[in-house]
């Protein structure tokens, strides 16, 4: 059967990486400053993290973090952020030089992003 939800409005739809965990029953997005975490199948949001202090433009779940409930975000405030989305607390944070616009988390937690520059850490 189709399900529909409404999710929290998002001025930066046009950018934020969206990713699934756990087969599909928890998105995660960016919301503005916000990362917001929703389990589409009981449509209830799991987590609201607040710490960015501008627009996320990427957010994806840790693929070694079972167990762990690790998820990374990125925002145009400089910052890498790595959250308990669990806990709904920032773990990390990772000051950089200019606006991160993209992030990748790989196999044993390998994490790169990039700025608009094309500076890759």
């Amino acid at each position: 059967a189709a399900m529909s939800c409404m999710l929290l409005p998002s001025p930066n739809w046009f950018c934020s990486g969206i990713s699934s965990w756990d087969g599909g029953s928890l998105v995660a997005y960016g919301a503005s400053s916000q990362v917001v975490v929703l389990n589409v199948q009981s449509r209830l949001f799991t987590a609201v993290l607040s710490g960015h202090h501008s627009r996320v433009t990427a957010v994806q779940f840790s693929p070694c973090s079972k167990g762990n409930h690790q998820l990374v975000s990125g925002a145009e405030d400089s910052h890498v952020r790595i959250w308990d989305y669990v806990k709904r607390t920032c773990i990390h944070n990772i000051s950089h030089q200019a606006p991160i616009t993209c992030l990748a988390v790989a196999a044993h937690n390998v994490l790169l992003f990039a700025d608009g520059k094309g500076i890759v850490v």
